[in-house]
């Protein structure tokens, strides 16, 4: 059933469900989301749910999905990929791929922005699957900062992320993702010997023109590197994307309106017991309690 989206209020963050009918683990390889109308869809975010929650909470409610204020509602056990205006379908490299285990949901979150007028959606989701299970699993590491207000006439606001990673890892890709005020994002790596490899510069970021780069060769760094996110913002009448006209204060947040600084890499780590220290490792220079509640669907 298509999803309804009123004329007017607040952006929204519905939560669809959807099993996988797996009765064995399969590896993906690469993820496809057509957004059925674009005038509305914002972004689209795809995870797996091993436990049956977000399907407890699907079934709570009587429209298509269940709504949050952002996240999910749930603390999920996979990533699968994401959507953002401008993105293509990618194939990992030959051997890689994400884990979709046996049984499990594939639970996609879709954010609206209401277009004043009432609208509906009908989007879908094609996974693509490798022909045998991956040797290499393939994990996501959000590069994230929620540290961002941007005061406004500020034409040139820059915001950083800094992770040091625990242990050997291998970037297989990468995705950057910020709102409309975005003007420029640079990523690269700072190896323990001083060495530099640029993982990507965007130059000239523009929001309807968003795409995930897996790079050809897969770049492996060792324990010890320094993931470095340099952005910059224009918050200034002179943007021509401002959609405030004049210029007001601009915080992090989950609307169109608010801002954002991610870069998410598709990672490989050498073994399940890295990538277990790799999350503890994130968690604790990343993350704050109120990203978590933000993750979870709280306001």
């Amino acid at each position: 059933a298509a999803f309804t989206i009123p004329a007017d209020g607040r952006d929204i963050y519905q939560i669809f469900v959807m099993p996988s009918g797996l009765t064995e683990t399969r590896t993906v390889a690469a993820m496809e989301f057509r957004p059925g109308n674009r005038r509305v869809v914002h972004h689209a975010i795809a995870i797996v749910d091993s436990t049956g929650t977000a399907r407890r909470r699907d079934a709570a409610t009587p429209e298509p999905g269940y709504p949050t204020f952002g996240g999910f509602g749930i603390l999920p056990t996979g990533f699968l990929g994401g959507w953002a205006p401008g993105n293509l379908p990618h194939r990992l490299q030959e051997g890689m791929g994400r884990e979709l285990p046996a049984g499990a949901d594939i639970v996609v979150q879709i954010h609206y922005h209401p277009t004043g007028k009432p609208e509906s959606d009908r989007s879908e989701l094609g996974l693509y699957f490798t022909p045998k299970p991956a040797a290499k699993l393939v994990r996501n590491l959000p590069l994230v900062s929620r540290d961002i207000d941007i005061p406004a006439g500020e034409s040139a606001y820059k915001r950083m992320v800094r992770f040091t990673t625990p242990e050997q890892l291998t970037v297989v890709g990468i995705m950057p993702h910020m709102h409309l005020l975005g003007r420029e994002m640079k990523t690269r790596a700072i190896k323990p010997d001083g060495g530099e490899i640029p993982l990507v510069w965007i130059r000239d970021w523009d929001f309807n023109w968003q795409d995930t780069y897996i790079y050809r060769a897969p770049i492996s760094v060792p324990a010890g590197t320094r993931f470095e996110v340099d952005a910059v913002y224009d918050n200034s009448a002179a943007n021509p994307r401002n959609p405030q006209s004049p210029p007001k204060r601009v915080v992090w947040g989950e609307q169109t309106e608010n801002e954002m600084c991610v870069c998410f890499m598709a990672v490989v780590t050498k073994d399940n017991a890295a990538a277990v220290k790799l999350r503890q490792e994130f968690f604790k220079q990343l993350v704050t309690p109120s990203m978590i509640l933000r993750f979870l669907g709280g306001d």
